[in-house]
């Protein structure tokens, strides 16, 4: 009886794989063809199957080249979601924005000065993370010298360099952490068209703004799946109709 039900397990786990590697042939090969709309689908019934930031970021590819620049955002930012250090990702995200005008501006980097923001963005999480990683391994070098050196020259140079190395180590986890939690904790959604962001819950009440299609914006709270409370780039709060925006969510 065990050996039945083990053997149904790996036959169905094998038949699953087998069918998720056909999807991935027959998608990339559609891609590779430049049938970008048919590919599409064949990525889309690979999420259905299992979702994975490889896949988004190629449906956001196909999107591109179908000049749907919004769902193009929106599908690169569910990469980054799962795959934050996705470099590829971060790159095409970044020429979507340019291409559809959009600065983004989210709540939690407006302490930020722009040369800050810029440092922060030159290298994503992973990257970071690794030089955090040197930085602490120079700082136990450093201070294991300290302690074995006599000369008090030689003592001072090894100690402010093991001071630097912790300093350095403490600043590049705190920015890894921060380019993490960018795609990671903090939920957006995306215009999929210019929306109007009204100050309620109702087409009947005042307009606050029209964001363009393809803005990326903070998501508060979602209503009866009919509205969505948004974060402007100004810091106002507003509603947005939720079949005008995308989830970056892998639900």
């Amino acid at each position: 009886m065990m050996t039945r039900i083990l053997t149904s397990l790996l036959l169905f786990t094998f038949s699953h794989i087998s069918l998720l590697a056909v999807q991935t042939t027959k998608a990339d090969s559609l891609y590779s063809l430049q049938e970008y709309q048919e590919a599409g689908r064949a990525y889309e019934d690979q999420l259905a199957e299992g979702i994975h930031a490889e896949t988004f970021f190629n449906l956001g590819n196909c999107y591109y080249y179908m000049d749907d620049t919004p769902r193009a955002i929106l599908n690169y930012m569910k990469a980054l979601k799962m795959e934050p250090g996705h470099t590829e990702a971060q790159d095409n995200l970044q020429l979507c924005l340019e291409k559809a005008g959009i600065t983004t501006s989210e709540g939690e980097e407006m302490f930020y000065t722009t040369m800050t923001k810029s440092l922060l963005r030159s290298k994503n999480a992973n990257e970071w993370g690794t030089l955090g990683i040197g930085a602490f391994a120079m700082f136990v070098i450093f201070i294991t010298l300290y302690l074995l050196l006599r000369r008090p020259l030689y003592k001072k140079v090894t100690f402010f360099i093991a001071i630097i190395s912790l300093l350095g180590t403490i600043a590049f986890n705190i920015f890894a952490f921060i380019n993490k939690q960018r795609f990671t904790e903090v939920e957006h959604v995306v215009s999929l068209l210019p929306a109007p962001v009204y100050e309620t819950a109702s087409t009947t009440g005042e307009v606050l703004s029209e964001v363009p299609a393809g803005s990326i914006l903070k998501l508060n709270d979602a209503y009866d799946d009919q509205w969505v409370n948004i974060t402007l780039t100004d810091g106002r709060e507003g509603w947005c109709e939720r079949q005008k925006v995308g989830l970056v969510s892998l639900e």
